[in-house]
């Protein structure tokens, strides 16, 4: 069987195997990258089989719910810089600089296993990632990580995963999600009102938020105790997309603001303005612990609600 350099199928097998008439087909974003499109009933979705990664979410009649930089790359190796990047077994800098940040499960190719078409035109799509010896040379434990992609009136992500190794292990985790906005200066953020949260930009110091999450500057934190559900409301485009989370007590929302999007070579100029990230996780003190044997869902469900109507 012809195969990817990376020893995985090509696009056209994949096409062959997984496409379904007028709803799904497998493409190649780039040479050698291919990513799931699905255009079904409610929403147009694309999927990279490279990191798992949600890279579009647009329901039918409204603007993109998901934003990916008009510069980004589509390499071997490297996350795509937007759309719902999977961080796994860890998130942010690891305390070896040798180790990549948010650990390794985004620079993989997954295995993509099986596509369907519910009776209501939902679509869901599952997705597989397993250890080897590359991923045992940066966390030496056995684990399987399974995505389910679920398109219909919403788009949900379940990132399931299974301790298969010998011993218990602790990691962190995130659906590193970026929003595409009308304006980030017209745009909040909902649901964290009194939550403390820890501040990147101020020593990890701790803090309490108050109203709303307002953006004039770069903005870096990771909010504890956040199991209920979250609201970007963006003004200029009159909508909110609704963030409902499950199994995460955890929340980071980030935004580069103009100095450091601009050192960001895959980051186009004035992008900060047209995105926010809000980050559903298992991060800080909500890390998670997991027996032998044991499994962990993290879970987000994603609609957008117009203004108006609230």
């Amino acid at each position: 069987m012809s195969t990817l350099s990376t020893g995985h199928p090509t696009t056209a097998e994949l096409h062959a195997k997984f496409a379904i008439d007028d709803v799904v087909r497998v493409v190649d974003a780039a040479s050698e990258f291919p990513v799931v499109e699905i255009d079904n009933a409610w929403a147009s979705v694309r999927i990279a089989v490279h990191g798992g990664q949600v890279l579009s979410y647009q329901p039918h009649d409204e603007a993109p719910v998901l934003w990916v930089s008009d510069t980004a790359a589509y390499v071997h190796g490297k996350s795509v810089r937007g759309g719902i990047p999977i961080c796994w077994p860890w998130f942010g800098v690891h305390p070896d600089p040798a180790m990549p940040s948010h650990g390794f499960a985004r620079n993989l190719f997954w295995q993509l296993i099986a596509v369907k078409q519910d009776e209501d035109g939902c679509t869901e799509v599952l997705l597989c990632l397993e250890d080897d010896e590359q991923s045992r040379l940066l966390w030496p434990h056995a684990f399987q990580l399974q995505l389910k992609v679920s398109v219909g009136k919403t788009l949900s992500l379940a990132l399931t995963m299974v301790n298969s190794a010998e011993e218990s292990v602790e990691l962190t985790a995130a659906l590193h999600s970026y929003f595409d906005v009308g304006d980030i200066a017209r745009t909040s953020v909902r649901g964290l009102d009194g939550v403390e949260y820890i501040d990147a930009l101020q020593d990890s110091r701790r803090f309490t938020q108050s109203g709303n999450v307002q953006f004039d500057a770069e903005l870096d934190r990771i909010y504890q105790q956040t199991s209920g559900d979250e609201f970007i409301d963006d003004q200029l485009r009159g909508r909110l997309i609704h963030l409902q989370k499950s199994r995460s007590d955890s929340t980071v929302v980030w935004n580069p603001w103009i100095e450091k999007s601009a050192g960001m070579n895959d980051f186009v100029e004035g992008g900060y303005r047209r995105m926010v990230c809000v980050e559903t996780g298992n991060m800080g003190a909500d890390l998670v612990r997991l027996a032998t044997g044991a499994s962990h869902t993290l879970g987000v469900t994603i609609s957008v609600q117009r203004l108006r109507d609230n």
